[in-house]
């Protein structure tokens, strides 16, 4: 999970020019908890036939998601 993550933070920190540090901070953190929410995502679909899953995190991971990329989308 670290290299892919560190892999989007090069690749975003070499296309995208930032106004300030915050920006850049705004995007890695946006990074990061998308890294975090694709894993999970990818977990519950893995386990789903088994354990079944909580349609609410489900819900609310795939709400997240969407507000992540939208963040992300409008740096570029």
């Amino acid at each position: 999970m670290f290299v892919h993550w560190l892999e989007n933070y090069i690749s975003i920190f070499l296309m995208t020019s930032c106004d300030t540090m915050a920006d850049m901070q705004t995007i890695m953190k946006a990074q990061a908890e998308l890294s975090y929410v694709n894993e999970r995502l990818q977990q519950i679909h893995q386990n789903r036939p088994e354990q079944g899953y909580d349609k609410h995190e489900y819900e609310v991971l795939m709400q997240r998601k969407a507000q992540l990329l939208a963040i992300l989308n409008r740096r570029e």
